[in-house]
């Protein structure tokens, strides 16, 4: 397994990125990740950005008051359609062109996501914030950003998370914890690791895509994933 520079990528970012302790939103950390994005765009690499939702609502957390599944993604994908939007607008005071698409657009609100629209502004050097997964229920965003990744040609997935590498275990729970270099995507199912669910792994490795998970909390990692450097877990065939 081998890495190399990219010049189209699909970063797939939490929602929960863009906040921390003090809520949903925080200052400090959207500015972060504006100013890491501006790095990769001043060396001319194409990024679009998958954004989840998990700070302001998770299905999970709407079992308790009877809602169904359905409604309660539906209502997850409207969280995604806020922090697309938020993080769009902190991207343009960086001085970056950024625009926020989604699976269901909503006119006047937030555009219309379309492949082949969103690979001729990757051309043209914005910034493309996706919202609204892959517009339906039971698929996460995980999913979204591997099949968006292949309808918009990108080379590699980066999956930003809190640590440093893909794990056996929580490191944050269990010190012991072994870190991975490399994995294939048969080790990542056969060892039930939690990089993203089934279904985007199972994708990715059937659309032959990349993956590469590091931590985006420690400043330069994405120019340095992007330009090749071996930061964190790649995860390729054998």
């Amino acid at each position: 397994m081998s890495r190399k520079s990219y010049k189209r990528v699909l970063l797939k970012l939490s929602g929960e990125a863009l906040g921390g302790d003090r809520g949903p939103f925080e200052e400090e950390r959207l500015y972060f990740l504006a100013r890491e994005i501006a790095l990769a765009t001043r060396e001319k690499i194409e990024l679009g950005i998958v954004i989840g939702g998990g700070n302001l609502l998770r299905g999970l957390s709407l079992k308790g008051l009877g809602i169904d599944p359905v409604a309660s993604d539906h209502m997850g994908m409207l969280g995604t359609f806020i922090n697309a939007i938020l993080l769009s607008r902190f991207l343009q005071k960086e001085g970056i062109s950024s625009r926020a698409l989604s699976s269901i657009g909503i006119p006047g609100v937030i555009g219309q996501y379309d492949a082949r629209l969103s690979r001729e502004l990757l051309e043209g050097g914005e910034v493309l914030v996706l919202a609204g997964g892959t517009g339906n229920p039971f698929f996460t965003t995980d999913t979204a950003a591997v099949l968006r990744a292949k309808e918009l040609g990108a080379d590699v997935v980066f999956k930003a998370t809190k640590v440093d590498y893909v794990y056996d275990r929580d490191p944050l729970k269990d010190g012991s914890a072994k870190a991975f270099r490399t994995l294939t995507f048969k080790e990542v199912i056969n060892k039930g690791l939690m990089v993203m669910d089934l279904t985007a792994i199972t994708l990715a490795m059937e659309l032959r895509l990349p993956i590469c998970v590091f931590n985006f909390s420690r400043p330069g990692n994405l120019i340095k994933a992007a330009t090749g450097e071996e930061i964190g877990t790649f995860i390729w065939e054998v």
